[in-house]
């Protein structure tokens, strides 16, 4: 997740994010949401390929950035 927003609903803070995943009702087939915390940190750039960056945002608004599939090399290292 890049960024959240109260937009849609208000109740999101920083400390119940990782209950997120029962909020969310149109998750593409086959797909989850699942909180990770970090081993180390996480670097995203797109210079590492070719500036290309996949972006998607959730029902909430919630915004995130893939990476690690295909041909994706934006990460550090795929959590």
């Amino acid at each position: 997740m890049q960024e959240y927003t109260k937009d849609v609903d208000p109740s999101l803070d920083i400390n119940n994010l990782d209950q997120l995943g029962s909020k969310l009702k149109n998750l593409p087939k086959g797909w989850t949401f699942e909180a990770k915390v970090l081993t180390k940190n996480l670097s995203l750039d797109t210079a590492r390929c070719d500036g290309w960056a996949s972006i998607i945002r959730d029902e909430l608004r919630c915004t995130y950035q893939c990476c690690g599939y295909d041909s994706d090399t934006s990460a550090n290292y795929v959590p």
